[in-house]
C-alpha cells in the first residue's frame, strides 16, 4: 500500500501498488465511470454533540496534561448553533447549547460558518481546515473578544479543534 491509498487515497494507484485505488480509505475499488459515494455520517443533535465534546475533552490525555491551567470560558459560534464551553482546570463542566446573549457569559470567541465547522470535523481536514490561524486567514473564522485568554489557553483550545475530528462538526 502507498501513501497515497493509506490516507484516503486520491483515487489513482501508483506504479507500485498492484491493488486498486480505494475511496475514503474504504475497500471499496474505484470503478471507472462510477462516482465515488461514501457513506453519511451520522448527524447528532446540538446537545448529543455537547455531550460528545465533552467526554472527549475530559477523556483526552494531551489536555488533562497541558491543562492543569486551563479555566474559561468560551463561544463556539458554528451558524445555525452556538455553544458556550466552559473550562476548569482542563475539564469541560458545562456547554451551553444555543444560549441567549445574557444566559451564558464568556472570554473570547470562535465564529465560523457551518461549512468551515464541517471542515475541521473531518478525519482528516483539507489545507485550511487544520487550525484556528489558518481558518482565521483564508477561510470565514473569526476570534473575538479577550484574545489574551484564548492564546494563554492556545494549545488545550487548538487540541479540542483538532478533537473535532473524532467527535464531529457541531453543525
Amino acid at each position: 500500500m502507498n501513501y497515497r491509498t493509506a490516507i484516503g487515497g486520491y483515487g489513482v494507484p501508483s506504479e507500485r501498488d498492484e491493488r486498486p485505488a480505494v475511496v475514503n480509505g474504504g475497500s471499496r475499488p474505484v470503478q471507472e465511470g462510477v462516482p465515488a459515494m461514501t457513506a453519511p455520517t451520522p448527524v447528532l443533535s446540538a446537545q448529543e454533540w455537547a455531550d460528545a465534546f465533552a467526554e472527549a475533552n475530559n477523556t483526552d490525555p494531551e489536555i488533562q496534561a497541558h491543562g492543569k491551567h486551563f479555566t474559561c470560558s468560551y463561544l463556539l459560534d458554528a451558524g445555525e448553533h452556538s455553544f458556550v464551553i466552559d473550562v476548569v482546570s482542563g475539564k469541560v463542566v458545562h456547554v451551553a447549547v444555543d444560549p441567549g446573549p445574557l444566559e451564558a457569559p464568556y472570554q473570547f470567541a470562535i465564529r465560523a460558518s457551518a461549512e468551515t465547522w464541517r471542515g475541521f470535523g473531518r478525519p482528516v481536514p483539507e489545507p485550511m481546515f487544520h487550525g484556528i490561524w489558518s481558518a482565521s486567514f483564508r477561510r470565514d473564522m473569526r476570534l473575538e473578544g479577550d484574545l489574551l485568554v484564548l492564546m494563554q489557553n492556545l494549545r488545550c483550545i487548538t487540541r479540542q479543534i483538532e478533537l473535532l475530528r473524532t467527535v464531529g462538526s457541531p453543525v
